[in-house]
């Protein structure tokens, strides 16, 4: 018995609800509040609390002491303030880089799981029009055969023609239901029907993909915000090595065991640092992981633009071969059709009917192939120009 496909009372299965059921936009929501938070800090003076105590012993007289309570500001090394502020934004900026290279991972292993899918669909239609040429076929050669003008070996030859269309269809039925058992396991559902394969639209010009792989490459993305975390942690390195000053006011208690008096109280302190082997070697540390984070950047990008371009041309040339395709497989079917009225009245041979249909099984073929390899090549853009559903 042939293997046969369910007809399923689903919606077949396109590629946006595949992509849908595996990308959860919904957890960057849990992350919000915190990195927006993060994404709009700004640089500001470091406000400190501080308590002091100080016992001023004389001989005889009563000890005198100050307990004293300010709130103090760093106000005098801006790069520090400045590297710790770009230090959040690019914190927050590595978080989403991070998502966005996870979402496009997984469409991709979506993408790659729903075209096996796909595939197998192609390769079980060719077979099922095979078998059925071939179940045509003996026809017309038992007819010829029993009226005595086909040889044994004509229905001999289309008997074995049919068994391997035959071996060939149920090699596809098996290969459809494991892939699609597959795809179900990915989207966590039970995949019965069949898979609509996109239609190849208009394909954005080079400009456009260029300027979308820039933008919304997750990996020129991260290694963006590691070079700013790398200039951040630079000019936080450089404020640690340059003068400080703080300013702070509050109110104090000074007195002896006589008497106490409360009043305001303000200071100013300047730190100078003393410049050390250790500051040195940590300043050269952050500037040379700056230089190689803009390296980084520099070649993520570029690396970014040439692989969206070289998927581009492949759709574009996949697209190109469908229409030439279409009319083959037109001109071959028109062929075979008379070629095999022609068997049945006697005035074509079984050679000239193989022949024809070779050529149409091939150009079915080719057919089939090419509008899969278009719809995939056109999904593989749009995946790495980050054009995938919300």
């Amino acid at each position: 018995m042939l293997p046969t496909t369910q007809a399923s009372a689903q919606t077949p299965l396109t590629l946006d609800a595949a992509l849908r059921a595996v990308m959860t936009p919904a957890a960057v929501d849990v992350l919000t509040p915190g990195l927006a938070a993060a994404a709009s800090a700004r640089p500001g003076a470091m406000p400190s609390l501080q308590t002091g105590l100080s016992v001023a012993p004389d001989v005889g007289v009563p000890a005198k002491y100050t307990l004293s309570q300010q709130l103090s500001f760093d106000v005098g090394s801006r790069a520090g303030r400045l590297g710790r502020a770009r230090s959040a934004q690019a914190a927050a900026a590595q978080v989403l880089a991070s998502f966005a290279t996870s979402r496009r991972s997984a469409a991709q292993n979506a993408v790659a799981a729903f075209f096996a899918v796909a595939a197998d669909q192609v390769q079980f239609a060719s077979a099922s029009q095979n078998v059925a040429l071939g179940q045509r076929t003996l026809r017309a050669t038992t007819q010829r055969r029993r009226v005595g003008v086909a040889p044994r070996v004509d229905a001999d030859r289309a008997r074995a023609a049919l068994r391997s269309s035959e071996a060939d269809l149920a090699a596809a039925a098996a290969a459809l239901g494991a892939d699609r058992a597959a795809l179900g396991e990915l989207l966590s559902a039970t995949v019965s029907g069949n898979v609509t394969l996109p239609d190849v639209r208009t394909i954005a010009t080079s400009d456009l993909v260029r300027d979308k792989a820039l933008q919304r490459n997750p990996l020129v993305a991260s290694a963006s915000a590691e070079l700013r975390n790398a200039q951040a942690a630079l000019l936080i390195v450089q404020s640690d090595t340059g003068p400080g000053l703080s300013v702070g006011a509050g109110a104090a208690i000074t007195g002896d065991s006589v008497q106490k008096t409360l009043g305001p109280v303000v200071s100013a302190t300047l730190t100078l640092p003393i410049s050390t082997n250790a500051a040195r070697a940590a300043r050269g540390a952050a500037q040379a992981r700056v230089a190689a984070a803009n390296v980084a950047l520099i070649q993520a990008r570029r690396d970014a633009v040439q692989t969206a371009l070289r998927l581009r041309a492949q759709a574009v040339s996949a697209a190109a071969r469908l229409a030439p395709l279409r009319d083959a497989v037109d001109s071959a079917q028109r062929v075979a059709e008379s070629t095999l009225g022609g068997y049945r009245l006697g005035a074509v041979s079984s050679a000239d009917l193989i022949a024809a249909q070779t050529q149409l099984v091939s150009a079915r073929t080719a057919l089939n192939s090419a509008t899969l390899q278009a719809s995939q090549a056109y999904a593989a853009l749009q995946v790495e120009i980050g054009d995938l559903p919300s």
